[in-house]
């Protein structure tokens, strides 16, 4: 479906590229017609997302304007928004159309995200972007590996539409560069937030110059992810907290008070527990002074968000006030 190659594809890329295609999803079989003009039109005013979704081929794919769309994601949360948070900022810096089909079931939570067209008709045409994209029959199918150093640089001049993926993708300059930009996008709606009890605790205690530190515990999936090099015990984390409280008080002569934000219930002494769901941690978490936690992008968010300095600590519990950085993305 997705071939841009006829001198590789034969005739049957041939017959495709003769004549525009219009693929129907029904509830239990796809159609294939031949589209005709009022069906491109249509599809540019974005009328095919009632009933039987369709997809517009080989025309979509043959575009004077570039557009990217996103179509698989990568992790869960964090990872999806860092992920997405590069490849918008990458297309925003440069006047491209984005599309992030895989972030639909997110999108309600946030300001003015990414659009999600297409997401309805991602999971049936995967499996096919993939098999031609391993069969080398799938030009602007472009996966971004964090070990194989593809540049963002490829994806500058091309017309029609680009398929992009993988965890490598990163542009710092355009996330910092744009950073007002999708902190408004990305910033929660603000009926979750309405009157939250720990949110206005929180500012309360900037308010009167009390240093709030947010302590994120990771458990759950870290208990496998990296052979459990970061699942850490409590009592290493009450190290890690009274660490805290020496090289932090020792440099800012404040009060200190510890938030502890964690994906499993936790009893931790002298310190405040959130009991709020993950998107809603993560703006809590925005609006400390500082972040500690093992290595994970739910901080580096948060970081990115507020601008607070986080720091991934490790098993050595060790806590240095000038190791402490933004998150830039």
């Amino acid at each position: 479906m997705f071939i841009r190659d006829k001198s590789r594809s034969g005739a049957l890329t041939n017959l495709l590229f003769t004549q525009p295609y219009v693929v129907r999803l029904y509830p239990n079989s796809i159609r294939l017609a031949i589209a005709s003009e009022d069906h491109f039109h249509q599809w540019r005013r974005g009328l095919f997302t009632s009933r039987h979704p369709c997809i517009f081929l080989p025309r979509l794919l043959m575009l004077e304007e570039q557009v990217i769309v996103c179509f698989s994601h990568c992790g869960n949360h964090s990872n999806r928004l860092i992920q997405n948070l590069h490849f918008e900022a990458f297309c925003y810096d440069n006047n491209i159309q984005f599309l992030n089909p895989t972030f639909s079931s997110m999108r309600r939570l946030y300001n003015d995200p990414v659009q999600t067209r297409f997401s309805h008709i991602l999971d049936v045409v995967r499996t096919p972007i993939r098999l031609l994209q391993k069969a080398g029959l799938a030009q602007y199918v472009i996966t971004f590996n964090e070990d194989d150093h593809t540049e963002p640089s490829v994806l500058s001049g091309l017309k029609g539409i680009s398929l992009v993926d993988g965890w490598g993708f990163r542009v710092y300059e355009a996330t910092k560069k744009h950073y007002h930009v999708f902190r408004r996008k990305y910033s929660l709606r603000n009926h979750y937030l309405r009157n939250n009890r720990l949110l206005n605790l929180i500012l309360d205690f900037k308010k009167r110059g009390t240093v709030v530190v947010g302590i994120h515990v990771r458990r759950g999936d870290y208990a496998i992810f990296q052979n459990g090099d970061y699942f850490y015990s409590d009592d290493l984390y009450n190290r890690i907290i009274a660490n805290a409280r020496v090289a932090i008080g020792s440099h800012l002569h404040q009060e200190i008070v510890f938030v502890i934000f964690s994906n499993e219930r936790t009893d931790f002494k002298h310190c405040i527990t959130s009991r709020n769901k993950w998107y809603i941690d993560h703006h809590l978490m925005s609006q400390c002074d500082y972040l500690i936690g093992p290595p994970s992008t739910f901080t580096m968010w948060a970081s990115y968000m507020g601008r607070v300095p986080y720091l991934h600590v490790f098993r050595d519990a060790n806590v240095d006030i000038g190791q402490f950085r933004i998150c830039y993305g």
